[in-house]
């Protein structure tokens, strides 16, 4: 009877090893089959970014070429009105310089008619 139950206990424990390899082999079924849709998954994902990414790149790139033609406009238009200062500046110089002809010109009538009194 002993070894009747050993031939039982031996069954039960090969028994018990089958299914604990049948379980093994099915997770690694699963994980081998479910595996390549996670990894597809992911490549969706890095993808969807990737896109996302160069979209705003392009409207970044595109804002910065809007702001550079705005800074060149106002370069320029510095530039314009800094020649108009210089202009100015000159003719102002220009002014003076004939405001003290004239008073030159009033002092020496005006001694030229003291003299003549």
């Amino acid at each position: 009877m002993q070894e009747y139950l050993k031939k039982i206990n031996a069954s039960t424990e090969k028994a018990a090893a089958i299914e604990k390899l049948k379980l093994k082999k099915r997770v690694d079924y699963n994980t081998a089959v479910g595996e390549p849709e996670r990894l597809k998954l992911l490549i969706e994902q890095i993808e969807n970014q990737a896109r996302e990414l160069e979209r705003d790149a392009s409207t970044l790139s595109g804002d910065i070429r809007v702001k550079e033609e705005e800074l060149n406009a106002v370069q320029k238009e510095k530039a314009l009105a800094q020649q108009e200062i210089e202009g100015l500046g000159f003719k102002l110089d220009s002014f003076r310089i004939a405001i003290e002809k004239r008073k030159a010109n009033i002092d020496d009538i005006q001694r030229a008619q003291d003299i003549e009194r």
